[in-house]
C-alpha cells in the first residue's frame, strides 16, 4: 500500500511539473501598407532602370539587329539546311559523350598539372630559344644520335628512355628556320 502511495505520488509530482505554463503567443507581424509595399518595388525599378543599364540593352539590340539583317538571316538559313541532314540524334549522343568523358578528364588536378607542365616547358623553350641556333642544335643532335628513342646500333653513349623518346619527337615534328646569324625566325 505504502508503495502505491510512494509511486502515485511520483508520478503526481512529475505531472505537474512536466506540465508548465504555455508560452504566450507571438503578436503578429504588423502588416505592410499598401504604400510601402509599392515603394519598395518602385525603387527596386529605379535601380533597374539606371542609364547604364538602358545603354547596355540600347547595345544589344542595336548589335541583334545587325546581326538579322537579310544577308545574315540567308547565311545562318543556308547553314541550318545543310548541317541539319548530319545532325542526327546518334551525332548528339555521340558530342554528349564526349563532353561526359572530357568533364571527367578535366579535374582540378589535371588542369594544375597541365598549367604547371606548361610553364616548365616555356621555360626550357624560352632558355633554348634565346641562344644563337640552341633549338636547331639540339634537333639536329637528336636526329644523329638517335631513331625513333632508340639507340643506333655500335652507339653505346645512349641508353633508350623517355627523354630521349621526347626529343625525337620534337626533333621529328618542329622544323626549324633561322636567319643568318643563327637566330630563330
Amino acid at each position: 500500500m505504502r508503495f502505491i502511495t510512494l509511486i502515485s505520488l511520483l508520478l503526481f509530482t512529475v505531472l505537474v511539473l512536466a506540465n508548465p505554463e504555455p508560452a504566450p503567443a507571438p503578436a503578429p507581424a504588423p502588416e505592410p501598407k499598401l504604400g510601402d509595399d509599392i515603394g519598395e518595388k518602385l525603387q527596386g525599378i529605379g535601380e533597374i532602370l539606371s542609364g547604364e543599364f538602358l545603354r547596355q540593352v540600347q547595345s544589344v539590340v542595336r548589335h541583334v539587329d545587325t546581326l538579322l539583317d537579310d544577308k545574315s538571316t540567308k547565311v545562318t538559313k543556308n547553314l541550318l539546311m545543310t548541317a541539319g541532314p548530319a545532325i542526327t540524334p546518334e551525332l548528339l549522343k555521340k558530342v554528349s559523350g564526349l563532353l561526359d568523358n572530357g568533364s571527367k578528364l578535366l579535374s582540378s588536378d589535371f588542369v594544375d598539372q597541365i598549367k604547371n607542365l606548361i610553364k616548365k616547358a616555356s621555360k626550357i623553350l624560352w632558355t633554348l630559344c634565346s641562344r644563337p641556333l640552341g633549338f636547331k642544335l639540339l634537333i639536329e643532335r637528336s636526329r644523329r644520335k638517335t631513331r625513333n628513342g632508340f639507340q643506333k646500333p655500335g652507339d653505346k653513349s645512349l641508353k633508350p628512355n623517355s627523354s630521349t623518346l621526347a626529343s625525337t619527337m620534337i626533333a621529328n615534328t618542329i622544323s626549324v628556320r633561322t636567319n643568318d646569324s643563327g637566330w630563330m625566325v
